[in-house]
């Protein structure tokens, strides 16, 4: 089964910590486990950043 962008991110993760690293274009996902880090990577490129 093929993997989209929306299906590897599940939602962003808000706490005072990753709100702090927002304000230096840090972003935090909550992501499933079925997946490597690359596709973690480029699907938060295409979904926030197309």
């Amino acid at each position: 089964m093929k993997l989209t962008s929306y299906d590897i991110i599940r939602r962003p993760v808000i706490t005072e910590k990753t709100m702090a690293q927002m304000a230096n274009r840090q972003y935090t996902f909550m992501v499933t486990c079925r997946c490597k880090q690359v596709n973690d990577k480029e699907s938060s490129r295409r979904s926030f950043w197309s």
